[in-house]
């Protein structure tokens, strides 16, 4: 033969996962003040940090996991936007009112983790977001008002009064729930 035979060493390749990013999202949008039983939709959207070639989808095993300072609040799959473009992106959110209990009054510092999906996509977090819930206004009801004895009574005669007060009717919706 002519040509020499050619012995290269192996060489390793190292694959690792895409780098991603989480974008937190909130509806309604400005979340500064929000009444104490109203539904806030938590969102958060993935993204890959490439843009330009295939883009990979976001694969079924992907989870983002929410947080309220350090407590996991929710986890939900991510959804991939069957987009085929590149950057791939993929979208999870929930409901405040799907908790097993509402925010409670008070200050809370929101953040998304994506959690990876262990094979295409590497972990991130997102910034974090405070949302302020305040206390929701009651209100006395006029037609649950009973007074017993219920006639007249002389001046210095005891009169138990029975009142209900009841939140308004966004706080019943988003309250503890058993």
């Amino acid at each position: 033969d002519a040509y020499p035979a050619l012995v290269c060493p192996s060489q390793t390749l190292t694959v690792n996962r895409q780098a991603t990013t989480t974008a937190l999202t909130t509806t309604p949008v400005s979340t500064t003040s929000v009444t104490y039983g109203s539904a806030v939709v938590i969102g958060a959207t993935v993204s890959s940090t490439i843009n330009g070639g295939f883009p990979i989808p976001f694969s079924g095993t992907s989870n983002i996991r929410f947080l309220d300072g350090a407590s996991a609040i929710a986890t939900v799959g991510v959804t991939d936007s069957g987009s085929g473009n590149s950057p791939s992106t993929a979208t999870g959110s929930f409901s405040s009112a799907s908790l097993a209990s509402a925010l409670a009054v008070g200050t809370h510092v929101i953040q998304a983790q994506y959690q990876g999906d262990g094979t295409n996509y590497a972990p991130s977090n997102s910034s974090t977001q405070t949302i302020n819930v305040v206390p929701a206004s009651t209100s006395i009801i006029n037609s649950d008002f009973t007074a017993s004895p219920s006639r007249t009574v002389a001046s210095g005669t005891s009169v138990t009064l029975s009142v209900k007060i009841s939140p308004d009717s966004s706080v019943q919706a988003n309250a503890q729930k058993p």
